[in-house]
């Protein structure tokens, strides 16, 4: 495609000689094309997607191609991309914002768009509500691959396994070298503890690509997952989601560096990596939980239980800062609970959880107030929400060694 010259290049040999490039990893070369695609035909939203992806800020994105929106009179295109821009920058309220303005038409029947929405309420743990977009997308397309492995993930965090299996077998059937149905083959071996099967198939899937996103993401979840029942398996959990990171600044992969990192009692790389995500994505609640998540850890680690403990104060302010953009947040709200449990007030972390029930009345919300429970010897209602957690849940291993306990 090289021996090809400038000016005889098509917009579709320029966006596949991009494609190369990035798989290749050669990203200086991949964006100056995708750059060469996108100001060509700014209908290819591809190119632009690609290059916010490469760390090409949202506002450069748009600017390269400002007259055209301004001619073509095509707001559900630059809405798109906009909302395209916050979610990558973890800012998901912001992009739902920007699509609410369109308002409703035609976009509710197209499928970019439902898949834009989906992904900003998984972003924002709206589980129900990002199932429910993913499954309209899905229906109004069967045959489209598009983020279905999004889609698998949120189903295995709603211990959906029925469904999850059935998307599993859909996606397989109809091809079996696209990556999304070995991830959701993943999850749902996940799901169902069967850990060999899970990295079996989440390996295929990185061998078909290498550049997929979703694949480390996953393949370090199974191994954190593993890790309670093998030594040492966070370690190979580290590499897969530091694979991820080179490929896209995301918070899951971000998450997934600072939990394993913590693990691994490696806190000074756990910080590091909380304070980028805090740079990166300052209006992010997730990034500021993740800084509090390291400082209360290096507080427990220093056992010093008293008001002049800096780290546990630098963990409530972080914490505190993320409510505050996120009042909903659960991680954050979970991360005050182990702090308040630390210091053994234990009432005050019943009634933060107790009050979360009233939006997240889930498996984990309950196994949360059942340790706390146990903690404060209340062992009737721990008993009961043990209960609550497993209908939910029945695979939740945090519920069943609760029970047990």
């Amino acid at each position: 495609l090289e021996k090809i010259p400038d000016k005889q290049r098509s917009t579709k040999i320029t966006l596949c000689l991009a494609n190369l490039y990035t798989a290749l990893g050669s990203t200086r070369a991949a964006v100056a094309a995708y750059k060469i695609a996108w100001k060509a035909n700014p209908y290819i939203i591809e190119s632009a997607k690609k290059l916010i992806d490469l760390n090409v800020s949202p506002e450069e994105v748009m600017n390269m191609v400002e007259n055209f929106f301004e001619d073509a009179n095509v707001p559900w295109l630059e809405a798109l991309l906009v909302s395209y821009g916050h979610e990558v920058n973890h800012r998901p309220k912001k992009g739902l914002e920007v699509l609410d303005k369109l308002g409703t038409g035609f976009h509710e029947k197209n499928t970019e768009y439902l898949l834009q929405r989906a992904r900003l309420y998984a972003l924002l743990r709206d589980n129900v509500t990002a199932l429910e977009l993913f499954s309209r997308a899905h229906n109004d397309d069967e045959t489209s691959f598009a983020d279905m492995d999004a889609y698998a993930r949120v189903l295995y965090e709603e211990n959906d396994n029925v469904r999850l299996n059935r998307l599993t077998q859909k996606l397989l059937q109809m091809n079996d070298t696209r990556v999304e149905g070995w991830i959701s083959a993943a999850y749902y071996s996940l799901l169902k503890r069967d850990f060999e099967k899970a990295l079996s198939f989440v390996e295929q899937a990185t061998e078909i690509s290498l550049r997929s996103y979703n694949a480390y993401i996953c393949k370090g979840e199974i191994l954190m997952v593993r890790g309670k029942e093998k030594q040492h398996a966070h370690m190979e959990a580290i590499n897969a989601f530091k694979r991820a990171w080179g490929l896209k600044r995301g918070i899951l992969a971000c998450k997934g560096l600072v939990k394993a990192f913590l693990k691994d009692g490696n806190a000074g790389q756990a910080k590091g990596f909380a304070r980028d995500a805090r740079t990166n994505m300052p209006d992010s609640a997730d990034s500021w939980v993740l800084l509090g998540t390291v400082y209360a850890h290096l507080g427990q680690r220093d056992k010093r239980i008293n008001s002049t403990n800096d780290n546990f104060e630098k963990a409530k302010r972080a914490f505190r800062k993320a409510l505050t953009l996120d009042p909903l947040s659960m991680d954050a709200t979970y991360q005050t609970v182990n702090v308040l449990v630390f210091e053994k007030s234990f009432v005050p972390a019943i009634e933060l959880l107790k009050k979360s029930l009233g939006h997240c009345n889930d498996h984990v919300v309950h196994t949360e107030l059942a340790k706390v429970y146990i903690k404060n010897a209340e062992y009737g209602l721990a008993i009961e929400h043990c209960q609550h957690a497993l209908a939910y849940a029945p695979y939740y291993e945090d519920a069943k060694d609760a029970f047990d306990r």
